[in-house]
C-alpha cells in the first residue's frame, strides 16, 4: 500500500504479532512477548505521535511487572488505535486504490476489532453493543461499494457514509472502554 502508511514498513503483519502476544500471555511467556512486540513498535510510535498515547511505556511497564492484565489493556489500546488508523487511511486514500484493496484493509480493521471484542462484550450491555458494532462494519463494507460474495454488484464508494460508520464504531468502543481516548 502507501509507503507512508506505517503497516507497509512492518516486517511481520501486525495481526500475526498481536496473536503471538495474546497466545504468549496465556502461557506467561514474557520473553516471547518482548521479542514479538519489537515488530509493532513502529505502530506504537505512530500512535504516540498522532494521539499522544505512550503505549510503549504501558507495554514495557506491563512486561517488566509480568502483569498480564496490564499487558492485555495495553494490547487492546494498541489494536483499537491501529483500527482507527486503518479507518483514517481508507477515508484519505479510497480514491487512489481499487475498491477490493480498500475492502481488504477494512477486513483487517474488522479482524482488529474481533481481537478486542471480548473487552467490549465484558460490560453490561456489551453483547448488544458488540452486535451493533459488527453490523456497522457490514454497513461500512457496503459503503465501499464492493461486490459481495452473493453476486450482487457494488455501487459507487460512499466515503461519507463509510466515515459515519467508522466514527460510530469508534464512539461505541470508547463508550464502553473509557481508556480508549482520542483527542
Amino acid at each position: 500500500m502507501n509507503a507512508e502508511f506505517y503497516r507497509a514498513k512492518l516486517e511481520v503483519p501486525a495481526p500475526d504479532v498481536y496473536n503471538t502476544i495474546f497466545n504468549s500471555m496465556e502461557n506467561k511467556d514474557f520473553e516471547k512477548i518482548e521479542t514479538a512486540a519489537a515488530y509493532v513498535f513502529p505502530i506504537m510510535e505512530h500512535i504516540k505521535i498522532k494521539y499522544g498515547v505512550n503505549l510503549r511505556a504501558e507495554f514495557d511497564e506491563a512486561v517488566n511487572a509480568k502483569n498480564s492484565d496490564m499487558l492485555r489493556s495495553a494490547m487492546e489500546k494498541l489494536i483499537f488505535y491501529d483500527m482507527l488508523e486503518i479507518f483514517d487511511f481508507i477515508i484519505a486514500e479510497s480514491a487512489g486504490y481499487p475498491r477490493d484493496e480498500i475492502a481488504a484493509w477494512l477486513r483487517v480493521a474488522y479482524g482488529d476489532y474481533l481481537m478486542i471484542s471480548s473487552a467490549v462484550t465484558s460490560g453490561g450491555q456489551g453483547f448488544v453493543i458488540d452486535t451493533r458494532i459488527k453490523r456497522m462494519f457490514g454497513g461500512a463494507y457496503k459503503a465501499l461499494g464492493v461486490d459481495n460474495p452473493y453476486g450482487e454488484k457494488g455501487k459507487e464508494i460512499n466515503i461519507k457514509l463509510f466515515t459515519d460508520y467508522s466514527r460510530q464504531i469508534q464512539k461505541e468502543c470508547q463508550a464502553l472502554l473509557r481508556e480508549f481516548k482520542v483527542q
